[in-house]
Formats: C-alpha cells, structure tokens, sequence
C-alpha cells in the first residue's frame, strides 16, 4: 500500500507541470452577460430572471435564477459542425485547441476617442511593424485558424 501512494503521488507531480498554465500570460476574453449583451440580431438577448433571493422561512439563505438567451450572444465559440456536417460539436472540440498563443493589440487610446472604434487595418501594420514580420504572421493565422477549425 505504502508503494502504491508514493507511486501515485509521483505520478500526480510528474503529470502537473505539463497541465500548468502561467496565469500571468493568460488574457480573460469573457464578460458579463446582462440584458445589454451583444448578440446575433436574429437570436434572443440574454434574459436573467430572479426566482428567489433571500431568507426562507426556516432562516436560510436562498437565492436561485433562471436564465435564457441563443448560443449566438456574448463571447461564445462556434463548433466547426455549425457550418460543416459531420464535424466537431462544441463538447467534442479538445480543450487544448481553445488555448494558444495570441497577440494583443492595443488601441485603446483611439476608443477612449471614439467608443464605436473598430480595428483598422492601419493598426495591424503598425503592430507588424514593431513586433513581428507580417509574412510570417499571415501564414500563422490562417494555418491556426484551419487547425482551430479541425
């Protein structure tokens, strides 16, 4: 028994740095979903409905919602079966194809300006131009796309 337990806790300290992400270079690329939140003009909006919030008669504390909205509202991921017959669905895409390496580009002086700000081209060279070399970039993007894509 003793072997066993020093065997496993080997293999769990063995097996956790492969899974270790490095939170530091992690960027959250969801938001809160409240009535507000985009979402495809044919689709439901989000809609949150209180059920019970508060003390029960016993004294305790309940709270309890309901909510609804299309699969097309705030930050989501379209499954590659969404447009192609036969393919992945949303739970059989592997989790280590939503997590890879990205590039911010920050414009957030010329929303500050303007809220309705919309990416430009203009800023994606200027980007090239101060960290990457833009072929290099160009196949990058359209190859991960396709791997995303399965």
């Amino acid at each position: 028994m003793r072997t066993l337990l020093v065997l496993s806790f080997s293999l769990i300290l063995w097996v956790r740095p492969a899974h270790a992400l490095d939170e530091k270079k992690l960027v959250d690329l969801t938001y809160p979903f409240s009535e507000e939140t985009h979402h495809w003009p044919t689709a439901k909006p989000f809609h949150l409905e209180k059920v019970s919030e508060g003390r029960t008669p016993a004294g305790y504390w309940y709270s309890s919602y309901d909510y609804s909205g299309s699969e097309h509202v705030g930050t989501h991921m379209d499954a590659p079966f969404h447009f192609a017959e036969g393919k992945w669905t949303t739970e059989q895409v592997p989790l280590a194809r939503t997590i890879g390496p990205g590039v911010v580009i920050d414009v957030r002086g010329k929303t500050e300006k303007n809220p309705d700000y919309l990416l430009q081209v203009e800023d994606l060279r200027a980007w090239e131009k101060t960290w990457t070399d833009s072929a290099r970039l160009d196949c990058a993007g359209a190859h991960r796309l396709g791997e995303v894509l399965g």
